[in-house]
Formats: C-alpha cells, sequence, structure tokens
C-alpha cells in the first residue's frame, strides 16, 4: 500500500473522528473549531468542494477536557451533515454546498440548570451525533467537571429538540 494523496486540515490537535464518505464525496471535521470539508473523490487528489468553519467562542478552548478533539459528523438522507460543536451546539450543514442551515444549543432541562448548555460549567460537545430516521442524537461531555450527562434528539430538517434523556445522578 501507498498513500495516493494527503490533506491537511491546518489544525494541529487532536483528530479522533472518522471520515465520512457519501456517494463520491469524502466529508472529514478537525478538532477545534470544528471545521467540515467536503472532498471530491471522483478527481485526482480529492480537491475541497468546500470547506466550512464556524463561528464558536475561544473561550471554549481552556474548559474542554483531554484535547479539543471531536469524533465525527453523520449525514441524513436529505442531503443534511450534522457535527457537533465543542460550545454547545448541533450544526446541520447542506451536504452539496457547507451552507449552514441550522444551529442548535443543547438544551439542559434539569430543574436547577440553565435552558441551554453553558460550556463554562464544562458542558461540551466532542462526540459524533447519529442519524435514526428524522432525529439526530447529540449528547454532552463534561463528566471529569461534574456535568451530568445527557443526549437528546433533535428534529433533523429543523434542529427543535424533540426530547432529552438525562443519565442518572451519583
Amino acid at each position: 500500500l501507498k498513500a495516493s494523496w494527503t490533506m491537511s486540515t491546518g489544525v494541529l490537535r487532536g483528530h479522533e473522528g472518522n471520515a465520512l464518505v457519501v456517494g463520491s464525496v469524502m466529508y472529514i471535521h478537525s478538532a477545534f473549531p470544528n471545521i467540515v470539508f467536503a472532498l471530491d473523490l471522483t478527481k485526482p487528489g480529492a480537491p475541497m468542494l468546500w470547506k466550512h468553519v464556524p463561528d464558536q467562542p475561544a473561550d471554549a478552548i481552556p474548559i474542554a477536557c483531554c484535547d479539543l478533539v471531536n469524533r465525527g459528523v453523520a449525514y441524513h438522507p436529505s442531503g443534511k451533515l450534522y457535527i457537533q460543536l465543542l460550545a454547545g451546539e448541533l450544526l446541520a450543514l447542506d451536504a452539496r454546498t457547507g451552507k449552514q442551515l441550522w444551529r442548535s444549543r443543547h438544551p439542559d432541562r434539569s430543574p436547577s440548570g440553565p435552558e441551554a448548555t453553558d460550556y463554562k460549567s464544562g458542558a461540551t460537545m466532542t462526540n459524533a451525533p447519529i442519524v435514526i430516521k428524522d432525529i439526530v442524537i447529540a449528547g454532552i461531555s463534561g463528566g471529569e467537571f461534574g456535568v451530568r450527562g445527557r443526549v437528546s434528539a433533535f428534529d433533523a430538517n429543523t434542529g427543535v429538540v424533540r426530547w432529552t434523556a438525562h443519565g442518572r445522578g451519583a
């Protein structure tokens, strides 16, 4: 085996997710700031089709535990691509163009918690989302800071939260 092409994300932090191939397009992502790239696999060198750099607050950087990783993107058959952003949002992109379609804050519906995830309390999003039919499942990281684990189901088309389930307390 030998390499046929390489590509750098330009981010010098941990890369822990896999590439996702849909048809003849490869989607890759980076650690913070969670850049998403689309590469054309039909052409030599897999040239970039588009690149999306989400706007995120830099003050989330020192709060995240265990490096600023991101573990992957997910695809919906309607042509949407999803990535969890470090600062606590689920982002939906048009898989063809890279244009942002919607962005939703991960909720915290615990009785004593704020209405949305607050990365300043240690609640960040580093996991790969999962698409099941018309739902995108996304979760919170931050147990090392005492953050109570939870996952939420987002409507794949609108980003509206359908439900949130919390982990058991200590």
